[in-house]
């Protein structure tokens, strides 16, 4: 009994076996995100045992978890499942996904698809991804066509036109002049024509 007195007497912290929540994180970090108190055991010589089991803050990582302990879930990183898209990317090659957290947690990363430019073709489309829409579909071998109309109006150059490819007059009908040729596209030569 005195033995234990004089313990006491000499500062205690503890009775001993007796157990206790702790925490050693920051102040106003306790109960927020992942932060939890831990347990202590008062030890025989009537000292504080370790605290065990307790979280403390630690670098956040991108897990849909507050790690850091500041109210904020994976701040710093992107939203997971947000929309995103590849920023600079234009016409086909610009696809659209969804932010994960990558599987070690150190970064976000977007699912978006990645498309490679392709060779532009006649569909309404910016296959080739220069942030113009069907230029140069029509290789140059294939522009050169006939409408189908009469006198100046037969000759024509394939085009793309809403995505489609059409045979468009190189001329216009006009009026008819005298010199060989149909001008006004009626099927007549030179009737009632204008001379020079």
């Amino acid at each position: 009994m005195l033995e234990k007195r004089r313990r006491s007497e000499g500062g205690t912290e503890c009775r001993p076996g007796i157990e206790e929540d702790c925490y050693t994180g920051p102040d106003g970090s306790l109960g927020r995100g992942v932060c939890a108190a831990g347990r202590r055991t008062c030890k025989d010589d009537g000292t504080l045992g370790e605290c065990r089991q307790e979280v403390v803050p630690t670098a956040e990582l991108c897990n849909n978890l507050d790690d850091d302990c500041d109210g904020i879930v994976d701040n710093g990183f992107e939203r997971d499942g947000a929309l995103c898209e590849f920023a600079n990317a234009k016409g086909v090659c610009r696809t659209q996904g969804k932010w994960h957290c990558s599987s070690d947690g150190t970064s976000s990363e977007c699912d978006a698809p990645i498309v490679q430019p392709q060779t532009e073709s006649c569909d309404g489309l910016d296959n080739d991804c220069d942030g113009e829409i069907d230029e140069e579909s029509v290789p140059a071998a294939e522009q050169a066509c006939t409408t189908g109309k009469a006198g100046v109006c037969n000759a024509g150059t394939n085009t793309c036109v809403s995505g489609q490819i059409r045979c468009v007059q190189n001329v216009q009908p006009g009026p008819e002049i005298c010199n060989g040729y149909d001008d006004n596209c009626n099927n007549s030569i030179d009737e009632d024509c204008v001379k020079q």
